[in-house]
């Protein structure tokens, strides 16, 4: 009989396991997270900073100077850090000048220490909130993080894969909150070469192109995606259209990561007044309209608003014209219709600087047969904010692949349910959330067995 009892404990807490997906979007100024549990439960993490209830948490740290640690916590007197995810990889954001001055004989670079850091205390603070959520800590968890694209060039090599797995084995060794930068690099030094089969990274603006495709009111034509970050601004031109079996093929003609987000330009355009007026310079920048000269001079440099904002229509500019010459004819029909609809998101999304400046091109475009560019308005259907769109999809059971995405990732492990019997790659046709369960039920299958 008692045997018998045990045998029916251990077959009841077997099928209570659940099994969980998390997706973390790790933003230069904010950081957002979802989870999915069996498709039967889907929700954003709210997150209490310093007594307020949010879904944006900062992506901060704060420092002990004396005593060169590092806390996920706030305490009155210590530092706060920030930009650490950005300045791993660019300098045009700084963390901490002091944070750099203490750890100069420190072999790696204190920002990525700090990323390390953050992601463990952050995957510990998910798991205790969602163990309640569930209420019960019988869950077996797959984490999917999202990055730059540039994550996978030879410039830096994977260094967001790094601070995910890191970070996740750091948030295994119930570390104490409040960590030295030298006890950082020890523990990097001893786990570098660890591996875990439950966490990928996945380019943000390649979640945010999914979610778009997939939406009812996505038709065929060319569309441009625009993510406007902290540290950096994403975009990609996409062409949409159907087989004749009625399944949507996309292909991305263009894409492109430019160091011009929020931050960057409020510290470039504001060097006087950032840190001590800051929100009235955002209000500022948010509101400005640039009006671009016609043919750019050397002169033009010494103007801060005009330089960057060269920059960013150059780029802009030649993402939109390489959708031209690679397909002359979609264009052409694009042309046809007078409109080359653009969506944006991410915290930036609504600042008019950028805008403006993808409006002044519009003449220069229309002498080409390129129609001109419009902004649309996002319907979010039943997302709470366009910022938490990259964190739900990375949630997804199923990651189809676009065709011309730079696939330099490991992609193998996280994709099914895609068409390869022809010459074309197609986006599956997920219709329905029963799809989208079956799928997951499918992929926890692979990662776990039956």
């Amino acid at each position: 009989m008692a045997l018998m009892r045990r045998l029916f404990t251990s077959k009841v807490t077997q099928e209570s396991e659940k099994i969980v997906i998390v997706g973390i979007d790790f933003g230069t100024s904010f950081t957002k997270v979802y989870f999915n549990q069996g498709g039967d439960i889907k929700q954003p993490i709210k997150f209490n900073v310093q007594g307020k209830s949010t879904y944006f948490i900062p992506t901060q740290l704060y420092y002990n100077q004396n005593l060169n640690q590092v806390f996920f916590e706030y305490a009155p007197g210590r530092e706060t850090l920030k930009y650490f995810k950005y300045s791993m990889i660019n300098k045009d954001l700084i963390t901490s000048e002091t944070l750099t001055r203490n750890n100069q004989s420190v072999l790696s670079k204190p920002e990525f220490l700090c990323s390390i850091f953050y992601i463990a205390s952050l995957i510990r603070e998910v798991k205790k909130q969602i163990s309640e959520i569930l209420k019960t800590s019988n869950i077996k968890y797959s984490f999917n993080m999202g990055c730059p694209i540039d994550n996978y060039g030879e410039k830096n090599k994977g260094i967001y894969d790094t601070v995910l797995k890191l970070g996740y084995q750091l948030s295994l060794n119930g570390f104490e909150d409040g960590m030295t930068i030298n006890a950082l690099h020890d523990f990097y030094e001893q786990s570098k070469n660890c591996s875990f089969s439950n966490l990928q990274t996945i380019p943000e603006l390649y979640a945010e192109a999914l979610w778009f495709i997939e939406q009812p009111s996505t038709g065929e034509g060319i569309y441009t995606i625009l993510d406007v970050g902290g540290g950096t601004v994403d975009f990609a031109s996409i062409l949409v259209r159907r087989t004749k079996e009625g399944k949507k093929q996309t292909t991305i003609y263009s894409q492109n990561v430019m160091a011009l987000g929020v931050e960057v330009l409020l510290q470039f355009m504001y060097p006087q007044f950032y840190k001590t007026q800051r929100e009235v310079c955002i209000k500022e920048l948010k509101n400005k309209s640039v009006k671009m000269p016609y043919g750019w001079k050397p002169e033009y440099n010494q103007n801060r608003e005009l330089k960057k904002a060269h920059e960013f229509d150059v780029k802009f500019a030649e993402g939109i014209a390489e959708v031209k010459e690679r397909n002359r004819h979609r264009m052409n029909e694009q042309y046809k219709k007078n409109i080359l609809p653009y969506y944006s998101f991410g915290g930036g999304a609504d600042f008019r600087w950028y805008h403006s400046v993808i409006e002044s091109h519009n003449t220069l475009f229309d002498k080409t047969n390129i129609p001109p560019l419009k902004k649309q308005p996002v319907i979010l259907n039943g997302i709470l904010d366009n910022r938490l769109i990259i964190a739900e999809q990375l949630t997804r059971s199923n990651f189809p692949e676009i065709e011309g995405f730079p696939w330099e990732f490991s992609r193998e492990r996280i994709f099914s349910g895609m068409d390869r019997t022809g010459d074309d790659i197609y986006i599956s046709s997920l219709t329905s959330f029963d799809d989208y369960k079956y799928e997951l039920e499918e992929r926890q299958k692979e990662i776990y067995g039956d």
